[in-house]
C-alpha cells in the first residue's frame, strides 16, 4: 500500500494483541530478508513479515483482524494509495495528452514550413 508506518504498526499492534512478544522487545515491519536479523540469523526457519528482537529474535505473521485495520488506519491509507494512484494514472495521461499535442503543432509547423519554402522555390524560378 505504498505506507510503511501502517505496516509497522500493524506489527506493533500484533506484538501484544496477539501474544507475540512483550512491550520491551523492539518489533518492527520486516518484510525482505525471512530469517535474518540485522547483522546476523535470526529465527532461521521461521515465517512472518513482523520481526521482533529482544531476548533473543524471531518472525511472526502480521496481524489482520479488523481491530487492527482500524487501530493503524489500514483502510484510510490503502484509499490514499489508490487515489494517488488514480491521480499518477490520469496526470501521466495529461503528459501524453500534452505531448501528443505538442507533436501535431510540430508537425503542423513543420508542413507550414516546408509549403512556404517549396512556393519561395516556385516564386524563384518564375
Amino acid at each position: 500500500i505504498g505506507n510503511d508506518s501502517v505496516l509497522h504498526c500493524l506489527c506493533e499492534y500484533g506484538r501484544v494483541s496477539h501474544g507475540h512478544a512483550s512491550t520491551s522487545v523492539g518489533v518492527w515491519f520486516s518484510p525482505g530478508e525471512i530469517g535474518m536479523a540485522p547483522g546476523g540469523v535470526c529465527g532461521k526457519n521461521q515465517r512472518g513479515a513482523c520481526f521482533a528482537r529482544g531476548f533473543g529474535c524471531w518472525h511472526y505473521t502480521m496481524p489482520t483482524d479488523r481491530r487492527g485495520r482500524e487501530q493503524c488506519k489500514y483502510n484510510e491509507a490503502l484509499k490514499n494509495a489508490k487515489d494517488l494512484k488514480a491521480a499518477e494514472s490520469a496526470r501521466d495521461e495529461a503528459r501524453k495528452c500534452n505531448a501528443d499535442y505538442n507533436n501535431i503543432l510540430q508537425k503542423a509547423k513543420e508542413a507550414k514550413e516546408k509549403k512556404r519554402r517549396r512556393e519561395n522555390e516556385i516564386n524563384s524560378r518564375i
